[in-house]
């Protein structure tokens, strides 16, 4: 009988170890994907559009996922903490068993979210370069967080070296010497981590100047995209010019439109429901013309500015019937405004009517609305090369802004004029502030252009006597605890 009752008691225990260290693994993984999610808030909304466009369900998938993950960093911290005390406490030859749920749920959502991660990296592309810029932004807070577990562990660690001391063995002693330069090493690199690397708004001279702001196919979440009311309201918000997207119809006008098709931002499945997947190029112009490509941001409401006021119910209502707008309608309202105009261009199919003409009708168009250094054009062709000027004629260099902080700084140092899409995010303007670029091309009017310094400055000076008072007030913290609990309560005779 008794036999019976010891049968695979090492093999069960055996493995439940095996799940107390995947539940660490659980929660390290939770952590990590919570803290990348945080750190891609730039581009929260496009991811909630890809999610809700893959599931036909509009929510705010973003929140729906910080939420969950908050709830499973508590869930793993709970299956960590607890079971490691538990198994603690056990004998070796005790039973220790784990709940089937409390297997099953674990391993289903670590295996979910890191699908969800592998999803976001493929999709992402470069705008995941936004996460090295954001942790840069929030370095200071992830230093303290390494002081303070740096103080937390120095009183067990000296502590284990001084036992280890006390033991006779050679190789106890050598384990001890060990543990004591990795100790110092350690503490060393905590403390000079944050003047070696200190981030970008940690500033060595003067601020520069505010980098200007063009308006994302104009101010797009304010107003329907690529309209001319879309200028109109960059140029009231105080943008300095505003970029579009050229296309050209089948029988060669030059239009805006960013999307391959006119599903997303006009009425087409409506005016031409057979045709609302078919190339936006392969309409003729009286036909686009036809289309409201307002009506869908007032019901849409795609970024919220409506629900928050950014945009009066009344302003909304006018976008109703606002028209795809042609290329010479756009150049005449830039030069009524007096803005720059920066043309995203790409040519259309090959089987396009005008597919071999449309660099020269753009080109010809341009130059003949005689704007010249106020047109900025991003494109590889050759032609446009002379055409991608600043205002007092310098070439710039217009590029993505998940470049890295080190060839920003590099532009500046030798003055080169650079202008970088798409920020929306005030940490990262706040950045390229510091950096010394010089335009900025962002979809959040409403949020850059009242910012009147960065979201946060700090001299170097500044910077390097605070991280010197933390470290050492760490430092001493540890030693202190450490002092605090070497001390025994004297024991007082009995009588």
């Amino acid at each position: 009988m008794s036999k019976l009752t010891w049968k695979n008691p090492f093999r069960k225990t055996h493995y439940s170890k095996q799940w107390i260290g995947f539940y660490w693994v659980f929660l390290a993984n939770m952590l990590v994907f919570t803290l990348i999610a945080f750190l891609v808030e730039p581009i929260w909304i496009d991811i909630n559009q890809f999610l809700g466009n893959a599931m036909s369900l509009h929510w705010n998938w973003l929140v729906i996922i910080m939420v969950v993950s908050g709830i499973l960093i508590c869930y793993g911290s709970f299956l960590s903490v607890a079971n490691t005390k538990k198994i603690r406490k056990m004998e070796d030859d005790s039973i220790f068993s784990l709940h089937l749920a409390n297997k099953i749920i674990p391993l289903t959502f670590f295996l979910g979210w890191n699908f969800m991660l592998y999803v976001l990296i493929k999709e992402g592309g470069e705008e995941l370069r936004v996460i090295r810029p954001e942790l840069e932004n929030i370095s200071p807070i992830l230093f303290c967080i390494i002081i303070v577990i740096l103080s937390i562990l120095f009183p067990p660690t000296l502590k284990r070296i001084r036992k280890l001391n006390y033991s006779p063995p050679t190789l106890n002693r050598l384990k001890s010497g060990g543990i004591l330069i990795f100790l110092v090493i350690t503490n060393i690199s905590g403390l000079l981590l944050p003047i070696l690397a200190p981030p970008v708004n940690v500033l060595r001279g003067s601020l520069p100047e505010k980098p200007k702001i063009m308006a994302h196919r104009g101010a797009s979440h304010l107003a329907p995209e690529n309209t001319l009311v879309a200028g109109q309201v960059a140029s009231d918000w105080g943008a300095i010019g505003w970029e579009v997207d050229v296309s050209i119809s089948y029988d060669g006008i030059l239009f805006l439109c960013h999307d391959d098709t006119a599903e997303r931002t006009t009425n087409i499945a409506e005016i031409f429901p057979e045709r609302v997947h078919d190339d936006v190029t392969m309409f003729n112009m009286s036909e686009l013309h036809q289309l409201d490509a307002g009506s869908w941001f007032v019901e849409k409401d795609p970024y919220k500015t409506i629900h928050e006021g950014y945009v009066s119910q009344t302003e909304a209502e006018a976008f109703r019937g606002e028209k795809i707008p042609t290329l010479a309608e756009v150049l005449n309202l830039t030069r009524e405004l007096d803005l720059y105009v920066d043309i995203d261009a790409e040519g259309p199919a090959e089987d396009h009517p005008f597919h071999d003409q449309y660099w020269d009708i753009l080109l010809q168009e341009l130059a003949d609305s005689n704007l010249n250094d106020k047109i900025m054009i991003n494109s590889n062709n050759l032609l446009a090369t002379n055409m991608t000027k600043v205002g007092d004629g310098r070439d710039m260099i217009n590029t993505h802004h998940a470049l890295s902080n080190q060839v920003f700084r590099e532009y500046e140092e030798q003055h080169v004029t650079v202008m970088v899409w798409t920020v929306d995010s005030p940490s990262r303007f706040s950045q390229l502030w510091c950096l010394g670029v010089d335009f900025v091309k962002t979809n959040a009017l409403h949020i850059l252009v009242p910012l009147e310094k960065p979201t946060w400055i700090i001299s170097y000076k500044s910077y390097i006597l605070i991280w010197g008072i933390s470290c050492s007030i760490g430092m001493l913290g540890g030693i202190l605890m450490f002092v605090m609990k070497q001390k025994k309560p004297e024991i007082l005779p009995v009588e």
